[in-house]
């Protein structure tokens, strides 16, 4: 018989980095290159007009599944970079 040695800590948080890291910088990498902010102006009410800022998913089409899919990353980004997402 064979003496084998068991797989250490290194070597299990090692594979929890790389199980977790691929998939969410994928999803990240997606989100840049499929979302772009999008300058909304509604029409003028009694208190004005109200401008703000949406995602605009122009490779995708306007579908609820990619905007709830990526709302995550939107939030992040909102507070990554407040002043792309801030109306003019």
């Amino acid at each position: 018989m064979t003496d084998r040695k068991k797989a250490g800590v290194a070597f299990w948080a090692t594979v929890v980095v790389v199980v977790g890291l691929i998939p969410s910088t994928l999803y990240l990498l997606a989100y840049a290159w499929i979302v772009e902010p999008k300058a909304v102006v509604t029409f003028p009410s009694a208190g004005g007009e109200h401008h703000f800022v949406v995602p605009d998913y122009h490779r995708l089409g306007d579908s609820m599944f990619w905007r709830t899919f990526f709302r995550p990353a939107n939030e992040l980004d909102r507070h990554i970079r407040p002043d792309t997402w801030q109306p003019e």
